[in-house]
């Protein structure tokens, strides 16, 4: 590493050796913190969660496996944080995102961020991609799916014996948020379905974007209500931007 101090300011550089792309570059000064990394080998969540802010809140959603790859470009003042990010977040446990008990969501997924645009602490775009194989879903899991982000039932919406949690192939699902709103999209395209079972589709993509906010709800505990009852909907729903009218 290499820390370097003058005019007012102070730069610190961290690398592999021997050279790689892999580095991380900090520069602290009366006008705040600047950030440039680019990690290539998988970095635990809760590490990169301890700079990032939000802390355990959102590492601890994503579960004590989960490790991030990616870059980073971005600015911290006394407004939060600005910049750009784009990487994986692999090793997510889906039980941890949706606590209540119960195996509402079971499985193991990944989380490519293509791009997330932030601005004062708050997100303004982001284009993700969620993939899982198979596991398991609650019924009421996806009412609210529904119900809060106008995700459609598909043929095979109901268990024909009112099995919950259903047992499902996998889920495959675009998540676009921007100035209009949410959106949920099924990665590989109209009609191919957001989450499968046994061949079927059991949900398809939302029709029209919501407010950005319910998707807070989804982090929230079995029988809550939709507002921050756990401490990571409370965080999400602070840097999410303010819903739009609808």
């Amino acid at each position: 590493g290499e820390c370097v101090v003058g005019e007012g300011a102070r730069a610190v550089r961290l690398r592999r050796e021997p050279a790689t792309a892999e580095e991380i570059r900090l520069r602290f000064g009366a006008d705040g913190l600047a950030v440039e990394a680019t990690l290539e080998a998988a970095v635990p969540a809760a590490v990169v969660a301890a700079f990032t802010g939000g802390g355990a809140a959102w590492s601890d959603a994503l579960g004590s496996q989960a490790v991030v790859r990616g870059t980073v470009q971005a600015t911290r003042d006394g407004g939060g944080w600005t910049g750009t990010a784009a990487g994986v977040i692999e090793r997510i446990d889906l039980a941890s995102v949706c606590p209540g008990g119960g195996g509402r969501l079971q499985g193991e997924a990944a989380l490519t961020v293509a791009g997330l645009d932030v601005a004062a602490g708050r997100v303004e775009r982001c284009d993700l991609q969620l993939t899982a194989g198979r596991g398991a879903i609650a019924q009421d899991l996806l009412d609210h799916l529904v119900s809060s982000l106008g995700c459609r039932p598909g043929p095979a919406y109901r268990a024909v014996g009112g099995d919950s949690p259903r047992r499902v192939d996998g889920l495959a699902c675009r998540i676009l948020l921007d100035a209009d709103g949410l959106r949920l999209r099924a990665s590989a395209g109209p009609g191919s379905g957001l989450v499968r079972s046994q061949g079927l589709t059991v949900l398809e993509e939302s029709a029209a974007p919501v407010p950005p906010t319910r998707l807070a709800w989804l982090l929230s505990p079995a029988g809550r209500p939709p507002v921050p009852a756990a401490e990571a909907s409370g965080w999400l729903i602070s840097v999410l931007p303010a819903d739009p009218a609808f």
